[in-house]
């Protein structure tokens, strides 16, 4: 038995010791032909913003751009009439309403805030209703029943 024993015991430690095939590291990251430059996906637009450019007739890109780095849809709306009341550009407004806030950019386009506040929360519940009403994106609506 003991005889046995040691016999395994040394041949696993000569299996052990003997060189194994190469192998391909395992963290390796494989080779990009750096020949074929990556084209440049466009982003979809955000669906709120469509329908906000196509109501107050602004360009997409630029609310796209606010909605993905943060900017709220009423607030957004909010800019969007300070814009079209003091005939200031709305890129210039974003990057005003990063530094103040919308008391300051509305005194400075001698506008009312408050009734900009309450044109935009009635503008965002008439769009909100809207994008409700439409028609809703594939495999979110519930199963209709058969006819027999």
């Amino acid at each position: 038995m003991r005889l046995s024993a040691g016999l395994l015991l040394s041949s696993f430690i000569v299996l052990c010791r003997a060189p194994l095939p190469a192998e391909p590291d395992l963290y390796s990251f494989p080779e990009v032909d750096a020949s074929k430059p990556k084209t440049a996906e466009a982003k979809p637009v955000n669906p709120f913003a469509r329908s906000l450019s196509k109501k107050m007739e602004m360009p997409e890109e630029v609310l796209s751009e606010a909605i993905a780095s943060g900017m709220g849809r009423l607030e957004l709306i909010r800019l969007i009439l300070i814009s079209k009341k003091s005939g200031k550009p709305l890129p210039d407004l974003l990057k005003q309403r990063n530094k103040t806030r919308f008391s300051k950019i509305a005194a400075e386009a001698k506008a009312d805030n408050a009734a900009i506040k309450k044109e935009a929360m009635a503008i965002l519940e008439t769009m909100e209703a809207e994008l409700k009403a439409a028609k809703p994106a594939a495999g979110t609506e519930a199963p209709k029943d058969k006819p027999q």
